[in-house]
C-alpha cells in the first residue's frame, strides 16, 4: 500500500499496460496472467512466459513499477 509521509493511504492507481486495475490502497481483484511468447530461432518452436508489468501512478509523479512477486527468469 502506498501512502504519504504521515502514513495515510495515497491516491495512487495500479495499471497493467493502459488498463487501470485498481487503487493501490485497496485490494486489487484483477487476475494477472503470463503470456506465452515465441522466442526467435529455428524449429522446433520454443516459448517463454512473459509476466505483466504493473505500474503505480500517482498524479504529478512518474510511474513506479510494482513488485507483484511474479517468478523471475
Amino acid at each position: 500500500m502506498l501512502g504519504d509521509l504521515a502514513g495515510r493511504p495515497g491516491g495512487a492507481r495500479a495499471r497493467l499496460g493502459r488498463q487501470d486495475v485498481g487503487a493501490t490502497n485497496t485490494a486489487i481483484t484483477h487476475t494477472f496472467r503470463a503470456r506465452r511468447v515465441r522466442t526467435p530461432g529455428p524449429p522446433p518452436a520454443e516459448f517463454e512466459l512473459v509476466w505483466p508489468i504493473v505500474v503505480a501512478l500517482v498524479p504529478g509523479f512518474p510511474g513506479t513499477p510494482v513488485d507483484c512477486g511474479f517468478p523471475e527468469d
